[in-house]
């Protein structure tokens, strides 16, 4: 069984090694003197699916989310920016993996 070029592609931008130091580096050259970072900082390489942050806000107002909601954010990411946008905006019981 053979692989798709996107699914290859995917694969290796997770396997170039130590993500974690090369994204702590870029943000040292982009904010030199620790400036405080936010989520927002981080939406670019947080929120890696199909239509990125606009998707993110289209599906809250779907969901209909209320406050006092329990949420499970499965996939969340490496900083789980969707799931800590949407807990800043509605007070809810939130957990993500």
């Amino acid at each position: 069984m053979s692989t798709s070029p996107a699914s290859e592609t995917v694969t290796q931008h997770y396997q170039q090694g130590d993500l974690r130091r090369r994204i702590d580096e870029a943000l040292d050259r982009l904010y030199p003197g620790g400036h405080p970072l936010t989520t927002d900082h981080l939406r670019a390489v947080d929120e890696f699916h199909v239509g990125g942050h606009t998707v993110t806000r289209l599906l809250a107002e779907h969901l209909e989310l209320r406050p006092g909601m329990r949420v499970l954010d499965a996939g969340s990411g490496l900083g789980a920016r969707p799931a800590i946008w949407l807990s800043a905006r509605i007070p809810m019981s939130l957990a993500w993996i």
